[in-house]
């Protein structure tokens, strides 16, 4: 078996804390301290931050509000910015568990004021499709066959009306706009495609390197 020129530069493992870029695998790496995003750590790790006092008995460790610590890592290679903290699948499973319906969106403003209103924007749609599609339209022939890869319903999909195949494949289970055709991971794979879109979707995936 012959090896790929790629061989050399993805990451070997996947580590539950990356040491090296998810994407490139450059090792050097430039860091700085964070915490993880208070309610994705509820959902994915049923951690809820914690207000040590004190009551705890501790000796050597200072009053105040614990998070879960992370850090936050930025390749000057691909320009790829990302969180050393990597998910597992089940825990990915518990993070988008009916991703946006009453009791995701409820917890989320309790820990986000505010995140009811900017998600029933999202919804709505956003409001750049035109800018995206004049950008992309000088190096497309139409009508074209599309896929939108974490495209939810696809109504931020651009070109929803100058294409002959619309396809989504979508882990959210919901009814795609007219005219879209949700499809599995199976069917996506082996399909040709004039263009894919995958907008705001890698900062959801552990590993985007395959």
């Amino acid at each position: 078996m012959t090896s790929s020129p790629l061989d050399t530069i993805l990451p070997k493992s996947r580590e539950r804390v990356a040491k090296t870029c998810v994407c490139c695998g450059n090792s050097s790496l430039n860091k700085s301290p964070a915490i993880v995003m208070p309610f994705v750590a509820h959902r994915a790790f049923g951690w809820a931050p914690v207000t040590i006092d004190d009551s705890w008995g501790l000796k050597t460790i200072k009053s105040g509000t614990a998070y879960t610590v992370c850090n936050t890592l930025f390749c000057p290679d691909c320009g790829f910015l990302f969180l050393d903290m990597r998910f597992s699948e089940e825990e990915l499973a518990g993070l988008y568990d009916g991703y946006r319906n009453a009791e995701y969106t409820d917890l989320r403003e309790t820990y986000e004021p505010g995140y009811r209103e900017r998600n029933e924007g999202l919804i709505s749609g956003r409001n750049n499709i035109n800018e995206v599609e004049e950008f992309l339209s000088p190096i497309l022939s139409f009508p074209i066959s599309i896929l939108d890869w974490g495209g939810d319903t696809g109504k931020n999909t651009p070109f929803k009306h100058a294409n002959k195949e619309f396809h989504i494949y979508d882990i959210s289970n919901v009814i795609p706009v007219q005219g879209a055709e949700i499809v599995t991971k199976e069917r996506a794979l082996r399909t040709e495609y004039d263009l894919i879109v995958c907008s705001m979707v890698l900062e959801h995936v552990p590993y985007p390197a395959p």
